[in-house]
């Protein structure tokens, strides 16, 4: 199964447009490499860890909408109630999870040295959406979407995400009509086995919950629909959880946040 979910490609991802869409279509799951550099990916996560041990998480909630459109960290925990979602009835949850996020505007200071990987991650979701390459990168005027540009870190000590199914960006899209439609990829910034021991991002495949970062890279994209249930199985139970510590699974997520106000 796990060489029909990976596309190679040089660079240039149209070459390989069909075999994408293909894999997409039959899997509602796709894997891309070779698309962004893992050394500049590794460097940029050695930077988010010096910068989570020397800060501190802002509260769960609270933060304005400007705030997250600049450097900005906390922790996601909880069954996530306060975000005004309704219980998911066919999980009977309302998506518990336990994460830290970190938000790495582009066109910045670039403290990460990621805006080259973000900037080409996100042309890589508006190839896959049938938008302009440029879409999103810097607020669009039209219908106020921009690129919320981040980090996720599950932390070593029971970092998860609960089994979920996106809905309420893939809407909101739908309702602006903007291209094809929602994908949303995932960057692989660690490595199973080296950064983590146990647990890791999962995607359900043919009626299979299926760990992927059993058999991917850094640098390689995991790409998922709206059709896709998907999450993140507990990262290393077997270890106690230390708040200033980068210890765990990083992944890097490029989605399209609309401005409400």
């Amino acid at each position: 199964m796990t060489k029909n979910l990976i596309v190679e490609i040089n660079q240039d991802i149209g070459e390989k447009s069909d075999k994408i869409q293909s894999v997409l279509s039959e899997k509602n799951f796709c894997i891309i490499r070779g698309a962004i550099d893992p050394k500049i990916v590794k460097n940029g996560i050695k930077k988010v860890k010096k910068y989570i041990e020397k800060n501190d998480d802002n509260p769960v909630t609270g933060e304005s909408p400007s705030a997250v459109r600049d450097y900005f960290m906390k922790l996601s925990l909880g069954e996530a109630r306060h975000s005004g979602k309704k219980i998911d009835k066919k999980f009977n949850i309302v998506r518990p999870r336990f994460k830290r996020v970190i938000y790495s505007p582009l066109f910045k200071q670039d403290i990460f040295k990621l805006d080259e990987v973000f900037i080409r991650f996100a042309k890589i979701r508006n190839f896959l959406m049938g938008v302009d390459p440029e879409y999103a990168l810097r607020e669009d005027k039209t219908n106020k979407m921009w690129t919320a540009s981040r980090i996720h870190q599950f932390p070593s000590g029971g970092g998860f995400m609960s089994s979920h199914v996106d809905t309420v960006l893939p809407s909101i899209i739908k309702k602006d009509s903007i291209g094809k439609g929602f994908f949303q990829p995932i960057l692989i910034m660690s490595q199973k086995g080296k950064d983590f021991e146990s647990g890791g991002g999962f995607a359900k495949i043919d009626g299979k919950n299926v760990i992927y970062e059993d058999f991917t890279e850094i640098g390689d994209i995991a790409i998922y629909n709206s059709f896709t249930e998907h999450g993140c199985f507990d990262i290393d139970t077997h270890k106690p959880f230390f708040q200033r510590s980068g210890n765990g699974r990083f992944s890097g997520l490029c989605t399209l946040y609309k401005t409400l106000n």
